[in-house]
């Protein structure tokens, strides 16, 4: 039978999204109050592949993840949170569709890319676009079925948007190990790779390749305890103007605590250093490194109900090492950042709010619609996206204005400074093989 490709891509970008999720929710439940499934109740982060008939659920294990308790989590000296400063409403209008805000031609204007190989032995799930807007970045996958022993190993690839060639620039030892969050910045593509088992994608293995001499080379791993068994996290990172930012589980302490690491590295020098021995979700957009700083009570102390816990969004230039603590965003479950601009999801992940640097203003871009969710968001100085469970929506920060992009959500949908990626059906063949759409944001009238 000939091969379907999924439809249904993870919402939570695969396989390191949705560990991200279970990291979180293991380690700062009582920061957010972290709920495994979104407040619709549905399980977002599925894979659907429609050759095999198997849906792999990624939140499938998490009842079997243990929350550490508060004793035994690592504190942070950290201000007093204020309350985040109230927002307005968003009134709720129809969107504006693609050639409604950008004109007819906007549809000649889109790149597409075949989710299926011409092969049609595997397809592609895609992560990113270079910072040229000139490379997709991508991970291929077998579309043999889960069961096949002689399975093609899993990779990643770069691919023309121009010419459509794609070269092979890692593969995975075997299908089993799944390589996630591909990003680059003018020097370096770097990754990370896991197998399901043991310990839930815990057992990752971080690679850098270098674009002007096209090696590779390990640049991180997991933590593993006296019995060979990984700590849990997923080591997803984020890359720009060669320093790397990643979060990793590290082994207890002497007394028992459990710390999560902010790490960075230097590319050039191969300099590590810890940002914070309690920290969250970094991003990194040249000079600047945001993440969760996260305090939890001492030992000893009262544990805190859900959501009571003290957790701010720190800021660090690294050219003048100056850091800061942000105001507004008030315990985000998701963020990110670009320049100047910071963009996160409410705890309660029914907001989508910007906010810059100085923190000058706030403002909310979305809300949830009925059973919708957020979650994910990219910025770039035209646009703002994020997932949700049903479409793909971005805000036009020039124009001031919500725009439906895909009126079916596929799964994946993402920003790099110049390009919008999404995946989708072919809009005259709606329920077929999916498409990925790349568009030049820096060209949008």
């Amino acid at each position: 039978m000939a091969f379907s490709p999924p439809i249904i891509f993870s919402r939570i970008r695969n396989v390191s999204g949705v560990m991200r999720l279970l990291t979180l929710c293991v380690i700062a439940l009582l920061v957010t109050g972290c709920d495994l499934f979104p407040p619709s109740g549905a399980k977002s982060t599925t894979i659907t592949s429609t050759s095999t008939n198997t849906s792999t659920s990624r939140l499938a294990t998490s009842s079997t993840l243990t929350q550490s308790p508060a004793s035994s989590l690592s504190t942070t000296e950290l201000p007093s949170v204020p309350t985040a400063v109230p927002t307005s409403s968003v009134p709720i209008t129809a969107n504006a569709s693609m050639s409604q805000a950008w004109g007819q031609q906007i549809q000649t204007q889109m790149k597409h890319i075949p989710v299926v190989s011409s092969a049609n032995n595997y397809f592609l799930i895609p992560q990113s676009v270079t910072q040229d807007g000139k490379f997709l970045l991508a991970t291929s996958n077998p579309s043999d079925t889960e069961d096949n022993p002689n399975r093609p190993a899993r990779g990643v690839v770069i691919i023309d948007i121009a010419s459509g060639q794609s070269t092979v620039i890692g593969k995975t030892p075997n299908a089993t190990i799944e390589p996630y969050e591909v990003y680059s910045d003018d020097n370096w593509i770097i990754w990370t790779q896991a197998p399901q088992e043991p310990g839930f994608f815990s057992d990752w293995v971080m690679y850098a390749y270098n674009r002007a001499n096209h090696s590779t080379k390990e640049i991180a791993r997991a933590a593993k305890n006296k019995d060979g068994m990984p700590v849990v996290g997923d080591g997803s990172a984020r890359i720009d103007h060669g320093r790397v930012v990643w979060v990793e589980a590290a082994l207890p302490d002497a007394k028992g605590v459990q710390h999560t690491l902010v790490k960075m590295m230097d590319m050039q020098t191969g300099q590590v250093t810890t940002l914070s021995s309690s920290g969250l979700l970094p991003t990194i957009s040249w000079p600047h490194v945001a993440w969760v700083e996260v305090q939890l009570p001492p030992e000893g102390a009262p544990t805190p109900a859900p959501g009571q816990a003290k957790a701010v969004v720190t800021v660090l230039n690294i050219e003048d090492g100056v850091k800061k603590v942000l105001i507004k965003p008030d315990k985000p479950s998701y963020m990110a950042l670009y320049k100047n601009s910071f963009v996160w999801i409410s705890s309660d992940h029914k907001r989508v709010l910007l906010t810059d640097l100085d923190e000058t203003f706030e403002q909310t871009i979305d809300v949830v619609r009925g059973g919708d969710y957020f979650q994910d968001p990219f910025v770039n100085d035209r646009l703002i996206t994020w997932g949700s469970q049903s479409t793909v929506i971005v805000w036009d920060r020039k124009q001031k204005q919500l725009i439906t992009v895909a009126s079916k959500d596929a799964g994946h949908n993402s920003l790099a400074p110049r390009d919008l990626l999404w995946v989708s059906p072919p809009p005259d063949s709606p329920g077929v093989a999916s498409e990925i759409n790349i568009l030049d944001t820096t060209q949008l009238p």
